[in-house]
């Protein structure tokens, strides 16, 4: 399999400068994504968090109420690959459609499930419905980033887009056990809780169905540009040949004035004879391509009008295979997987893990919610820092690192039971939070980084289904190990377990080496604009030194 790192980027500039229009839309955008996402999150952990209360009203067992915690990670196993193609193919968007309309269908089978059939099967449903929701949202911040924000947002983006997911996550864990109670667990109590996830999830349905805004008219960076032809010719093609304000593609907008065409002409990706998948990842349409080309793409490809992959003519499993060809997305992909499969099942069972050592499930809620709050406060700064600097490996083994660290602590801490262990405990718990909240988004860009020009959705949904792949089965081992009801003994080999898999996820991630290719065709293209009037008067094609342009 050709390794990217042998492509050659050819930048012309033609007059072209590093400036890009970024539209305040872009904040309203990211806003109802993380509605959306916060809202999913705090329905997926709400079994798990009172499973007494869950095994009695709804006549579960432990194993059944740990199959409905794991119910997403299941249906990602399954439904991660449709969802990688929808985002490829159709948009952000449609995705985020698809996602609410789920959401909010789920939400009323909750309730339909303690009204009518307090049961296994009807929760089951319900969650599945759900389920389909976090398919699409969770891996979808770096895609969002991309298509709307500027190369120095897009950490920042990302970040705040995950932490919704997080917050949500805490919420989940914080409002269930003050609501449903070990005393009082009756129907009226669930049918609050479900209640509040209902109108929120209504509220959001509304937002997502018709105010979520098309995509930004210009291409927001040099790497959105290259992937397509210019966006202004895609639109004049479709308008004259299809009718463009009739168009039936919900991520298309009306066609923008002419004076609002890219002031920046496309650079080109070009490959080597060693590359031959990679110059079929997004080429660009050069600016005499016939009209008749022009039209197939825009109408068959249906794609967000960021100028972005319209004539890629790679599949969406060549382009997997592309990233998986490159090592350093390799290390990125087994490592992240491993620590987040392994955290989320744990996590998700904290409540019965800690339980032989006296802690309670509320405390467990506010051990999750102070944790989540931990991570979101440091999180935006620490994007923010990323983006100005550009690295991310170092970061994020950084992060890894601290993760290894505090989970070691919080498992001695519980071995050991010194005096004031809960407090103890509970502040390596919160600590812990600030590194796994800084991972996710760093995570996500350092992907996109490695192995652009493909998609951006595909790189994150790999990783995030390789995790699920792990998680699924770890949320059997796990209690299987700490026994029903847990032992203290075999509660602590769980959490050990994670500080063994968290280390060696450090490694995974840490070795390889960097290849930031998205950033080195962003540098080539500025390198180009900053020459001004002698890189004006070159040719189309010409291409810049070899040393600043390979990515």
């Amino acid at each position: 399999m050709p390794r990217a790192s042998t492509t050659a980027v050819d930048v012309h500039a033609n007059g072209s400068t590093d400036e890009y229009t970024l539209y305040p839309m872009r904040w309203l955008a990211l806003f109802q994504f993380a509605v959306l996402n916060a809202g999913n999150a705090a329905q997926w952990v709400v079994f798990g968090i009172v499973v007494d209360q869950s095994k009695e009203f709804f006549g579960l067992d432990t194993v059944k109420v740990n199959m409905l915690s794991a119910s997403y990670e299941m249906l990602f196993i399954v439904l991660g690959p449709f969802a990688m193609n929808l985002f490829d193919k159709r948009g952000v968007r449609s995705g985020l459609r698809c996602a609410s309309f789920f959401n909010f269908i789920g939400c009323v089978g909750r309730f339909v499930a303690v009204l009518w059939a307090p049961n296994f099967t009807m929760a089951m449903i319900s969650q599945v419905l759900l389920g389909v929701t976090f398919i699409f949202a969770y891996p979808a911040p770096p895609i969002l980033a991309a298509r709307w924000f500027g190369e120095k947002e897009r950490t920042l983006a990302t970040t705040i887009a995950a932490v919704s997911n997080s917050m949500g996550v805490a919420v989940g864990q914080l409002i269930p056990p003050l609501i449903v109670t070990p005393d009082n667990h009756g129907r009226d109590r669930w049918l609050i809780l479900f209640a509040v996830g209902c109108s929120y999830s209504l509220i959001e349905a509304f937002l997502i169905a018709f105010v979520i805004p098309f995509g930004p008219l210009t291409p927001p960076s040099s790497a959105e540009e290259v992937k397509g032809p210019g966006r202004a010719a895609v639109i004049a093609e479709e308008e004259h040949f299809s009718g463009y304000a009739s168009s039936s593609d919900d991520d298309v907008p009306s066609p923008p004035p002419a004076a609002s065409a890219p002031r920046h002409n496309p650079p080109s990706i070009q490959s080597d004879e060693k590359a031959p998948l990679a110059v079929a990842l997004n080429r660009t349409v050069a600016h005499g391509s016939s009209r008749s080309s022009l039209r197939s793409s825009a109408s068959s490809r249906r794609r967000s009008q960021v100028a972005s992959q319209v004539l890629d003519k790679a599949s969406t499993w060549d382009q997997v295979r592309s990233c998986l060809a490159r090592p350093g997305f390799r290390g990125l992909f087994v490592g992240m997987a491993l620590f987040f499969g392994c955290q989320w099942s744990c996590m998700g069972l904290m409540a019965q893990i800690v339980k032989p050592m006296g802690i309670s499930e509320a405390t467990v809620g506010w051990m999750g919610f102070s944790q989540i709050c931990a991570g979101s406060v440091f999180a935006v700064p620490f994007s923010a820092w990323v983006d100005r600097i550009r690295v991310y490996k170092a970061p994020l083994t950084a992060m890894l690192i601290a993760c290894t660290v505090l989970y070691n602590l919080f498992a001695m801490t519980l071995t050991f039971q010194p005096d004031g262990m809960v407090p103890i405990a509970f502040t390596c718990y919160v600590l812990l939070g600030i590194p796994q909240a800084c991972a996710v988004p760093v995570m996500f860009e350092y992907a996109v980084e490695l192995t652009y020009p493909v998609d951006e959705s595909l790189s994150g949904i790999a990783i995030v289904w390789l995790a699920n792949v792990v998680a699924v089965p770890m949320l059997f081992i796990v209690p299987a190990i700490i026994g029903d009801p847990a032992r203290e003994n075999s509660a602590l080999i769980a959490l050990y377990l994670l500080v063994l898999i968290s280390f060696v996820a450090t490694l995974l991630v840490g070795t390889p080496e960097e290849q930031l290719q998205r950033l080195a065709y962003e540098k080539a293209c500025r390198d180009v604009a900053h020459r001004g009037t002698d890189n004006a008067s070159r040719a189309p094609g010409t291409s810049v030194d070899d040393s600043a342009a390979r990515i």
